[in-house]
């Protein structure tokens, strides 16, 4: 399954990132973000199961920018990237 996963993984990732980057749907490319780092981080980076010291730090810390970075999407996810967005409605008008 990794010869299908993995290019998949990396598409799924990019067009998440362009979108945000771009403003265009980003609220959509922040689920895809969060559809793709949720199973990564617990499966990739399984800190508690290791026994060597060092390798444990650095799965921590990977666990850990993955859960800030989960975090991060599931903002942008619900507020949006701003008035300055591409394909996003201004939800806050000065009228």
């Amino acid at each position: 399954m990794a010869n299908v996963l993995v290019p998949l993984s990396g598409i799924v990732e990019f067009l998440g990132a362009v979108s945000i980057i771009t403003g265009y749907k980003s609220r959509y490319g922040a689920w895809l973000l969060v559809l793709f780092l949720v199973p990564v981080t617990f499966v990739m980076h399984n800190f508690w199961t290791l026994t060597d010291p060092m390798q444990k730090q650095m799965d921590m810390a990977m666990f850990m920018k993955n859960i800030a970075l989960i975090g991060a999407s599931l903002i942008i996810a619900y507020l949006g990237t701003g008035p300055l967005s591409v394909g996003e409605k201004n939800i806050s008008t000065n009228n």
